[in-house]
């Protein structure tokens, strides 16, 4: 997949913003599964190509530019 798409008039860089949420927003995120999560995310990613632009895990749910 290209990095930009380009139109007749202008350009843009192809980026989603995905959310996840646990089930009733539960705090579950932040404590010692924050790094184990963060983990199998970026491994996800990788598996199936994608760049990871940022990504932040707040305190009930984690937010990924990718």
């Amino acid at each position: 997949m290209k990095e930009w798409q380009s139109l007749a008039q202008a350009k843009r860089e192809r980026r989603y913003h995905a959310a996840t949420v646990p089930k009733y927003r539960r705090k579950v995120p932040y404590g010692k599964l924050r790094r184990r999560t963060g983990e199998i995310l970026r491994d996800l990613c990788r598996y199936k190509g994608i760049e990871t632009a940022e990504a932040h895990a707040v305190a009930d749910h984690i937010h990924m530019c990718i």
